[in-house]
């Protein structure tokens, strides 16, 4: 059976993730199945929050903090990812098995999506689309609850999380 995975996979410091989509890709192929990862980026897909929201936002002195901070961390990760690699790119170039195309956004993987006689989603929290305001993340939900391929494609989740206590 030929199998798509959508699941998290592109971190450059995360080894959990890592692991979880070789995991799973590999005991899927173990079992006699052709799987592969589906190369869907969602960042394309997060809608915008509304102008005069983000103004009010960006004047809060705690929002403009954390802000900071998160910047700060994100810099300080790609600069130790610099010094010292942890060699992710060539793991998944020596072990993952991907999809042909890459898929930018919903409405790519919507018109060509993979070929494929099942999908899986999971594992980790690949339904937590934070706090908020869920319009932003319209077409990431559609990805991640495979509103896509054909109707007879099978679609199963694995382990899939929401990553939280309240969903708005």
């Amino acid at each position: 059976m030929k199998i798509g995975i959508l699941t998290f996979w592109w971190s450059e410091d995360n080894y959990g993730q890592q692991l979880q989509a070789y995991a799973l890709q590999k005991y899927l192929r173990n079992a006699g199945h052709d799987a592969f990862l589906i190369r869907y980026n969602y960042e394309n897909d997060l809608g915008r929050t509304n102008f005069f929201v983000r103004i009010l936002k960006a004047l809060n002195p705690i929002i403009l903090f954390k802000f900071f901070v998160q910047k700060k961390r994100i810099a300080d990760s790609k600069k130790e990812n610099e010094l010292h690699s942890r060699h992710f790119c060539e793991f998944r170039k020596n072990y993952f098995k991907f999809s042909d195309k890459a898929y930018s956004n919903f409405e790519e993987l919507k018109s060509n999506p993979p070929e494929a006689d099942a999908y899986i989603v999971g594992s980790d929290q690949v339904w937590n689309f934070g706090k908020g305001n869920l319009r932003i993340f319209k077409n990431v939900i559609h990805s991640y609850f495979l509103d896509f391929g054909k109707s007879e494609t099978k679609r199963i989740s694995y382990a899939a999380s929401w990553g939280g206590e309240i969903i708005s």
